[in-house]
């Protein structure tokens, strides 16, 4: 017979680990519309999979900005360590970087995927794949499910289909139209965590040098108003990078950002060099500005741009050169064009109102029974492994209410 307790619609990262979670006494089906589960969890971290971080909760929190406070029991319910505990005890190797980031050892994001499926296996739950979810009625208090492939009658469902970021993994969004027939409002969309297109970008020469742990700010009129500290790739059109990745979603086109290349400001970069002119009268400029850190690719470029020959030797460097490359230093300006779409964000900001969920649960506050996990929600934060976490917090704490719910 096609009911079950629970339907889970999506077979994404937080799906999955709702399904890992849930007991078997439970009758339960996750519905996929692709033909392979976990497509996009497949292409985390550049296929690496970096599913969370061994920051402070806090951390985690503040990676959300203005909706983190929204997280909060689901953070307490299954932090970071109860994550990493998680996968250990399924036999995953872990990997914690110098950042803090973690990772399987293997740096396979297939490890990661396959102990979900094992385990949603091993409870004997059906995972349905290739599978579309048409509609979804109500009628009393049972939920049907209209598929390309049959009905379902179910009990409760966790609405789990993702935002619309990497489409080719079937992330299109087709959940908001679900929630919305439920009268559930969706924030508008937008792609966050992308790449930046740069006006009459002059770095194209230079794809793929990588700027270590470089500052990056946003500017509203003529102010600063964020800033992110993190690695910058060049592109052949403009800057990635987990630097420019965190600030994308607070910038518009045709609005500035800048580098801090020596991650000091103007009055103690250009004591440093004038330290440096003192310490090493004879050295040219751009092996000079390579003290900063700074490639010597980008060293060169930065004497090309202010018209000083590289070769120069710093001793010889009048005044107001100084104080200009010092200015390009601090504050390397670009204009954006434009942002990458869906096509190339990791993470969708925007999706299901967090006013008409409740946190403590991740159940409708409009409809009994039904539930919202991981990116479809109106929550998308940092780089660095915060994003997986919130799908498999989220995730935990939806099937802990649902399972309390179920037993009474």
């Amino acid at each position: 017979m096609n009911t079950f307790d629970i339907a889970i619609i999506g077979a994404g990262a937080s799906g999955l680990f709702a399904g890992s979670l849930i007991d078997r006494k439970f009758k339960t089906i996750i519905i996929e519309k692709n033909l392979i589960p976990g497509k996009k969890l497949l292409l985390t971290g550049a296929g690496k999979c970096n599913f969370t971080n061994i920051e402070k909760r806090s951390e985690f929190i503040k990676a959300y900005g203005e909706n983190g406070s929204f997280l909060k029991f689901a953070f307490k319910a299954f932090d970071n360590s109860k994550c990493i505990k998680y996968f250990k005890v399924k036999g995953l190797k872990i990997l914690i970087t110098e950042d803090g980031r973690v990772f399987p050892e293997s740096q396979k994001a297939s490890d990661v995927r396959n102990i979900l499926i094992d385990e949603i296996n091993h409870r004997g739950h059906i995972l349905l794949n290739g599978t579309t979810v048409k509609k979804i009625s109500r009628n009393r208090s049972k939920f049907k499910i209209h598929t390309s492939n049959e009905n379902f009658d179910v009990e409760i469902i966790i609405l789990c289909t993702g935002g619309k970021a990497y489409p080719v993994t079937g992330s299109t969004g087709d959940g908001y139209s679900l929630a919305e027939n439920f009268g559930h409002r969706i924030v508008p969309t937008e792609p966050a965590l992308t790449p930046l297109k740069i006006n009459r970008f002059k770095l194209n020469k230079l794809a793929g040098v990588t700027l270590k742990e470089k500052i990056a700010f946003v500017y509203k009129n003529k102010k600063i108003i964020f800033s992110e500290r993190g690695d910058i790739l060049i592109t052949h059109d403009g800057l990635s990078g987990p630097a420019i990745l965190n600030i994308s979603k607070y910038i518009k086109p045709g609005e500035k950002i800048s580098i801090n290349l020596s991650n000091q400001d103007f009055g103690q970069t250009d004591k440093k060099l004038l330290n440096y002119a003192s310490k090493y009268p004879k050295w040219s400029i751009k092996n000079i500005v390579k003290l900063f850190s700074i490639p010597e690719s980008i060293s060169s470029y930065l004497c090309e741009s202010n018209k000083i020959s590289s070769s120069k030797k710093i001793s010889s460097l009048t005044k107001i050169e100084r104080r200009k490359l010092c200015k390009d230093i601090c504050e390397l300006p670009f204009i954006v064009k434009e942002k990458y779409g869906f096509e190339k964000a990791m993470v969708t900001a925007g999706g299901i109102s967090l006013n008409e969920v409740n946190p403590k649960s991740l159940e409708s506050l409009l409809v009994n029974n039904l539930y919202f996990t991981g990116e479809i929600l109106n929550l998308d934060g940092k780089s660095g492994g915060y994003n997986l976490q919130c799908a498999f917090s989220t995730a935990y704490l939806a099937v802990q209410n649902i399972s309390n719910k179920l037993n009474k």
